[in-house]
């Protein structure tokens, strides 16, 4: 059986650590991405990431990381987004509108706002449920509403064409996006238990 071959691009904003060794632990040959040139012998590409939108991109760019990772979502190959890498992945964010921001999803992250009153607290921090449109391969086997972990201030809170996972936390926001062949998730994965690891696999088999 030949395994498919994950790279998980790490650099000190990705915070890939956690998520490589979850995908490790369920059985899916991992590879943390050190260089360019190693995205090109994978197979899949997982861009994880924590901090501030301006930091990512400026070290994903000192690191020469941005035509390579084009190069894979031009060659139709699949790219999970997650965080604030999905916030890489759209048309710009709030946070900081200098930050170059890839454009592959039509989508804008904005900050989320907060309203005391009704007991919503920014950063959404914490276990949330996720519902998603039917027939989606990346929540194949997940329950509806199943919950996922969350730690962010900023999200994609429109809904468009492109959401294909919604979660309620005051508002309805976009929780996952795709587009052809590249996906988002604003929820971590790799702290999400049994449903994480399952998206993760589902993801390693699109």
């Amino acid at each position: 059986m030949i395994k498919i071959k994950v790279g998980v691009l790490n650099f000190q904003s990705s915070n890939a650590l956690p998520l490589f060794h979850t995908l490790r632990a369920i059985g899916h040959q991992a590879t943390l991405i050190d260089s360019p040139i190693s995205i090109r012998h994978q197979d899949k590409l997982i861009i994880p990431g924590v901090g501030h939108i301006k930091a990512f991109t400026r070290e994903l760019d000192a690191g020469g990381y941005r035509e390579s990772i084009l190069e894979h979502i031009l060659s139709e190959k699949f790219v999970l987004g997650i965080c604030l890498g999905m916030h890489a992945l759209t048309s710009g964010s709030q946070e900081d509108i200098t930050a170059q921001t890839f454009s592959i999803f039509s989508s804008k992250v904005d900050f989320m706002a907060s309203n005391l009153a009704s007991q919503v607290r920014i950063p959404h921090v914490g276990w949330n449920s996720v519902r998603y449109k039917a027939g989606q391969e990346l929540f194949d086997s997940i329950p509806q509403q199943s919950d996922f972990y969350f730690s962010h201030s900023f999200g994609i809170s429109s809904l468009s064409n492109e959401t294909i996972g919604t979660t309620k936390h005051g508002e309805i926001f976009s929780s996952a996006i795709n587009h052809e062949n590249v996906f988002g998730v604003q929820f971590h994965p790799e702290k999400s238990q049994k449903f994480g690891e399952r998206l993760l696999s589902n993801f390693c088999r699109l």
